[in-house]
């Protein structure tokens, strides 16, 4: 070996490093982007099921869109907008991106309050 093949070996190890080094970096933004988008989705779920018991309790439109409000910035989202008509409610919710990352995490989800479903109270003991 000569002198001048002795670094390629150096130069091609510290290259490796940095390829793994920004590949990581880079599936590091992916997965947080990812995360924002599932935590997104959950806090509209959720914020959709309590706007949609609020309705099924008969309290209104109002009172649906606070709890539906409430819900989402419990669940880490700012509710963007809020639709309730009659026993449905549509809703959607904004995720800030962790730092580095420019998509905000959104999604949208909507809950159906079915009244015929019946309940039926438990039977008495005789």
């Amino acid at each position: 070996m000569t002198g001048r093949e002795r670094g390629a070996t150096g130069v091609l190890a510290v290259s490796f490093v940095g390829l793994a080094g920004l590949a990581c970096i880079g599936l590091a933004r992916v997965g947080a982007a990812v995360v924002a988008q599932a935590r997104a989705e959950v806090a509209a779920d959720a914020a959709a099921l309590a706007a949609a018991d609020r309705l099924a309790l008969g309290e209104g439109r109002a009172a649906a869109r606070a709890a539906a409000d409430a819900t989402a910035e419990a669940n880490g989202a700012r509710l963007v907008a809020c639709v309730c008509a009659g026993s449905e409610a549509e809703v959607e919710v904004i995720v800030d991106p962790p730092p580095g990352i420019t998509r905000p995490g959104r999604a949208r989800a909507r809950a159906v309050v079915d009244f015929s479903a019946s309940v039926r109270p438990p039977a008495r003991a005789p």
